[in-house]
């Protein structure tokens, strides 16, 4: 099902891990057209447009990012598309600007001339939009519901611009892209879904990694994904009934090897009925990771441990040739 729901579109609005702009269309018609008045913008997608002569209100948010008469005068359909990202390219260093440099400059402007030796006007207009030469589609889940993603960057992996359902667009990084993405997972309440979706979000990672020639990236699942490789975890994860699950979850070393497609030789048969606690994942790597990240490689590690072989954390999707073509 394409997502269609209101409240949807508000919880992507106010993620953590990315600014968003919502009715782009509307916004890129207006600024295409307009010669006067301001534009306001907030740090939850939303924006407004006032005339000259309009009166601001009382209860409204203070704006984050304001266009004025002089910035809307330099804009034309030309310009527009660059000008949108790099309007969420301001919000999105507001964002950081207000978030972990609370005894830093005492404005916005401020901040960007100190920090950027630059003023809002003259960054609207730095080329952007031209050098996001990669692009990638992948269905993203709020809960069970499909929302269509797509993602453009350039050979630098900087620059991340997101179109979602063809409503919101949104501008983030690599890392809090994977971050959202990995968020969406914990809201997905069917088996199928949740493994399929780790799985397309390794696939991008895959292929980004390979844009930008990057040979040692990391690819990333979850303690939840190797638990439900054991049946009466799985069989009871997604029930929502149930309120407790088996106290014993370990899971056989052959089924993460199948799963995961480790390339590893086995010497002794023996050695795959072995049983491995996914708990270990944490304990071992994701309490040393800043987010409690779990990666392919942490697994394959933990793997080769248990089977008394030394690890080697080469990654194994990057093995794998893929066809790099624009999805």
């Amino acid at each position: 099902m394409i997502m269609k729901n209101q409240e949807v579109t508000q919880k992507m609005n106010n993620s953590e891990w990315m600014v968003t702009l919502e009715r782009v269309r509307e916004l890129k018609q207006l600024l295409s057209e307009v010669q006067d008045g301001t534009v306001l913008f907030w740090l939850d997608g939303k924006w407004d447009y006032r005339s000259g002569d309009e009166n601001y209100h009382e209860g409204i948010p203070t704006s984050h990012l304001i266009l004025s008469e002089t910035d809307l005068r330099k804009i034309n359909v030309n310009n527009v598309d660059n000008i949108i990202l790099n309007i969420m390219k301001l919000l999105d260093w507001y964002k950081s600007y207000i978030t972990y440099d609370l005894n830093g400059p005492n404005s916005f402007e401020q901040y960007l001339l100190i920090e950027k030796n630059s003023d809002i006007s003259t960054l609207l207009h730095v080329k952007v939009k031209d050098n996001l030469n990669n692009s990638y589609n992948l269905n993203v889940y709020d809960g069970n519901i499909k929302i269509p993603f797509t993602f453009k960057w350039n050979n630098s992996g900087k620059n991340i611009k997101v179109a979602i359902d063809n409503s919101i667009y949104g501008y983030t990084n690599y890392h809090d892209l994977i971050m959202l993405l990995l968020e969406k997972t914990e809201e997905i309440t069917e088996y199928k879904l949740y493994t399929q979706f780790l799985k397309d979000i390794r696939k991008f990672q895959n292929y980004y990694y390979q844009t930008i020639s990057e040979k040692n990236g990391e690819f990333y699942t979850s303690e939840t994904e190797v638990r439900l490789l054991n049946p009466k975890f799985r069989l009871k994860y997604f029930d929502s009934k149930v309120n407790s699950y088996p106290v014993d979850y370990s899971v056989k070393v052959a089924d993460i090897i199948e799963y995961f497609d480790i390339d590893v030789d086995v010497s002794d048969e023996k050695l795959l009925e072995k049983n491995i606690d996914p708990d270990v994942l944490y304990r071992e790597f994701g309490y040393y990771d800043f987010f409690n990240n779990i990666t392919v490689s942490n697994v394959k590690a933990l793997v080769l441990s248990a089977m008394g072989i030394a690890s080697h954390t080469k990654n194994v999707l990057l093995d794998t040739e893929i066809n790099l073509v624009s999805k």
